[in-house]
């Protein structure tokens, strides 16, 4: 029979001190007591708790005099902050704040475990444990070897500073040894932030040799930290990055440094400095700082991960509601690429784009206020192009209105109407201030078509447009209009060129005709033919990708779904000879734990916008899920018009309930400059589990033990 005794001789005899708010209980199955009242045993499922902490076991012994609690195992001792203690054997005393356990198993925030000998717990702050092995791997029943551990003989842990510390100690990979430290210290797993070494990296490229990343944390403060990552290389590189960053209220800032001596090159100091600042404000108010700037061209691509084509200062600040949205910015760029002269780019340029959306009463619609103030500058001073200097603005007022007839048929009206100003510097072609007018109408009618069935449903919605906007020649220089290219999503749009400059002109009538269906088997299909014919105009635009010289194209798109497995999708474009000058096609294949895509692109040359050759291209990838612990995935850009791999990368991760490896091995142009491929691997090995918000602690199971 179990008795649930709490008897005022037990508070007395247990009473922590003589202020305590919260009385000490004991609960057993039997508590017996000596005759002079000096000793208390208690056996039987033995659970003595005191404010958060807590002792189980299966017999104590409660000395009064000397005020030691002896207790046999299994035991079990928790103190409330995420420390779980269990041993066989234990001497305590009575507020468990000093202790003597044997043959522990001494458990840190669900993760870290150390087994040892013997283990003295000293003023409920430090812990002493002999003979020790310590890892986050979970030992089963099958295999009691761990995936990795470290054994020492000492280790001390800081309950206070929450940091744990190894004295002669060997790490050791299944078993083996591996590496020896004297001394170690890391952090408790229940700290979020610690200083010290982050998980080291190892690199090897065909440019940069053998590298060895060790990163090194220090944390400030609560809002801010820094990285140092010093780099060594067997080409003798030696170089430093250094990463800090402050948390705000409403902000964040971040600084992003890296300097190294190249030897490969000129064996002088080279690096970069980078710089981020977000702001929110009240009234959905956003403000964005930028600073990018680097010392050499191919620097970013050769000793870092970031792979940006050019850098850019800018400040930006933007505003969005319901119905405004204003991004206003000055940007300072300049391109990456060494055969490009600077000077000749549009490097420094102000641009705000503002969009107002408002529904007039009268004629009902939706009706959208754009405006776009943009100028740039350039660093040369020549006359003309290579110097030429603008500041421009645009107003554009685009209305759509759809009304739907008693017999199903949808009309709809829509209107753009255009005004620009631009005056240009540093070009004796172009001085007076210019400016133009422009309107263009487009009328729509589409009838919506539903087959439904029993298992099934399609919808066809042929539609009729014709747009019209008067023909005029253009008086002003094009900088940002070259191009302009039709897709489905802009196929109906009255102007589909970017930029500025140039839009559209003349009248087109367009037709096309688009097909939905969908099963309850899981099949879906979206299918659009559409067809564009000009009439007049002026063609201005690249003559390959949509908006064309050509009187005629034919744009074709289609998607099909077959169960969220196999998805396909295209589309292609035609001139009006129906030669194809754009082809593009993706298949994907996913199912349970492989996923594979295949994407094939091609385009023919178009010498206004600066493509000298047929492009024609094949992505190939897959990612495999070999078991819950292995991930792979594999990548290919292939080049069919020469005949040759742009770019290919393999990547690995195993992921145990202890650790984390992950490789990648990849070949393709890291340099801006570079004529020849070269090869990029890395290793990166991390002990998962020394951390608290691992997903190591829901992940850790033994499989038949």
């Amino acid at each position: 029979m179990r008795f649930f005794i709490f008897l005022a001789i037990i508070t007395y005899a247990l009473t922590f001190n003589a202020n305590a708010n919260t009385n000490p209980s004991l609960i057993a199955d039997i508590i017996t007591v000596s005759e002079d009242g000096n000793v208390i045993n208690a056996k039987g499922n033995v659970n003595i708790s005191f404010e958060n902490q807590s002792l189980k076991a299966s017999m104590i012994s409660y000395n009064k005099l000397t005020g030691k609690i002896n207790a046999l195992g299994p035991i079990i001792l928790d103190d409330g902050e995420q420390t779980i203690i269990l041993a066989d054997e234990a001497i305590l005393d009575k507020n468990f704040n000093n202790a003597v356990l044997k043959r522990v198993r001494f458990i840190l925030s669900r993760s870290l475990e150390i087994s040892s000998a013997k283990v003295i717990r000293e003023n409920s702050r430090f812990n002493n444990f002999y003979e020790t092995i310590a890892s986050t791997c979970m030992i089963c029943k099958k295999n009691k070897t761990p995936l990795w551990e470290i054994r020492s003989r000492k280790i001390v842990h800081d309950s206070k500073l929450k940091e744990v510390y190894f004295y002669n100690s060997q790490f050791r990979l299944s078993g083996i040894p591996i590496m020896y430290f004297p001394t170690l210290r890391i952090p408790d797993p229940s700290v979020k932030r610690a200083n010290g070494f982050l998980t080291p990296e190892i690199n090897h490229s065909s440019v940069s040799g053998t590298e060895l990343n060790l990163p090194y944390f220090v944390a400030l403060n609560k809002s801010s930290d820094i990285i140092f990552k010093p780099n060594i290389s067997t080409s003798k590189n030696v170089s430093l990055g250094v990463e800090y960053r402050k948390l705000f209220k409403k902000s964040d800032l971040s600084v992003d440094m890296f300097v190294t001596n190249d030897r490969n090159s000129s064996n002088k100091s080279k690096g970069y400095l980078f710089g981020n600042y977000d702001s929110k404000y009240e009234n959905n108010i956003e403000l964005s700082l930028q600073y990018q700037k680097t010392t050499d061209l191919d620097l970013l691509s050769q000793h870092t991960t970031k792979d940006s084509k050019f850098t850019e200062t800018y400040v930006k600040l933007k505003k969005h509601d319901t119905s405004l949205y204003i991004n206003s910015g000055f940007y300072q760029s300049k391109l990456q690429k060494s055969s490009v002269s600077d000077s000749n780019m549009a490097n420094l340029r102000h641009e705000t784009i503002s969009d107002y959306i408002f529904y007039p009463k009268k004629l009902g619609g939706q009706a959208n206020l754009l405006i776009n103030l943009s100028g740039y500058k350039r660093q040369s001073t020549e006359n003309g192009k290579l110097g030429r200097d603008a500041f421009r603005i645009k107003s554009d007022l685009l209305w759509r209105k759809d009304i739907i007839t008693k017999k199903g048929y949808i009309i709809g009206l829509q209107s753009l109407s255009s005004a620009k100003v631009s005056k240009y510097y540093n070009d004796t072609n172009y001085r007076a201030t210019l400016s133009k007018i422009n309107q263009t109408n487009g009328i729509e009618l589409s009838f919506p078509l539903v087959n439904r069935q029993n298992y099934s449903s399609t919808i066809y919605v042929p539609k009729l447009q014709l747009i019209y906007s008067a023909p005029h020649r253009f008086n002003e220089p094009n900088e940002d209009s070259f191009y302009s290219e039709i897709s489905l999503a802009n196929f109906s749009d009255l102007n589909r060129t970017y930029g500025m400059d140039r839009s559209e002109n003349g009248l087109r009538l367009q037709t096309s005709i688009k097909t939905s269906h969908r099963n309850s088997k899981g099949f879906e299909s979206e299918i659009f033919m559409g067809s564009i014919n000009r009439f007049n105009g002026s063609h201005q635009f690249s003559s390959k990708p949509g908006t064309t010289g050509n009187k005629s194209n034919l744009f074709g798109a289609m998607k099909l779904n077959f169960s969220n497995e196999i998805k396909i999708s295209g589309n292609i474009f035609s001139n009006d000879q129906f030669n194809l000058t754009k082809k593009e096609f993706q298949v994907n294949y996913m199912k349970n734990n492989i996923n594979v895509y295949s994407k094939y692109f091609q385009k023919d040359k178009d010498s206004l916008y600066g493509f000298a050759e047929n492009r024609s291209e094949l992505a190939i990838g897959t990612n495999y899920q070999f078991n819950k612990k292995t991930n792979s995935n594999f990548s290919l850009i292939y080049d069919l018009k020469n005949k040759e791999t742009v770019k290919s990368q393999f990547n690995s991760r195993y992921e145990h309930d202890c650790m984390a490896i992950d490789f990648y091995l990849s070949r393709g142009f890291y340099s801006v400059s570079s004529i020849k491929p070269g090869i990029s691997l890395g290793v990166k090995v991390e002990l998962t589990g020394l951390t608290k918000n691992n997903k190591i602690e829901t992940s850790q199971r033994c499989n038949g033990s």
